[in-house]
């Protein structure tokens, strides 16, 4: 009889990594000429569709601020990912996307 010696790995995050997984909180837009949908992927997902008024941007990027986006990807249908960005831009504050 063979007998396998591996041995079963299990892959175990240390305290800092686990720490550094909790600030990094990602969004991905998909952007189009009259909407955006925004997807947050955490331990439960979060989806939200948005208009593309100044109003509706602002409703999104506070909407982004409260959930503590560090990192955001954005897919656009053409230019339509100019106004966004425009909103969603670094004003000299911190901010977490």
């Amino acid at each position: 009889m063979i007998q396998n010696n591996k041995t079963a790995s299990t892959a175990k995050l240390s305290t800092s990594q686990i720490s550094h997984a909790e600030k990094d909180i990602f969004c991905g837009l998909d952007i189009h000429k009259s909407n955006i949908t925004a997807c947050i992927r955490t331990l439960n997902e979060q989806i939200r569709t948005f208009g593309t008024t100044t109003t509706e941007l602002m409703n999104l990027k506070k909407w982004l601020y409260e959930n503590r986006i560090t990192h955001l990807a954005m897919e656009s249908t053409g230019i339509y990912w100019k106004p966004v960005f425009n909103i969603l831009q670094d004003e000299g504050k911190k901010n977490y996307y």
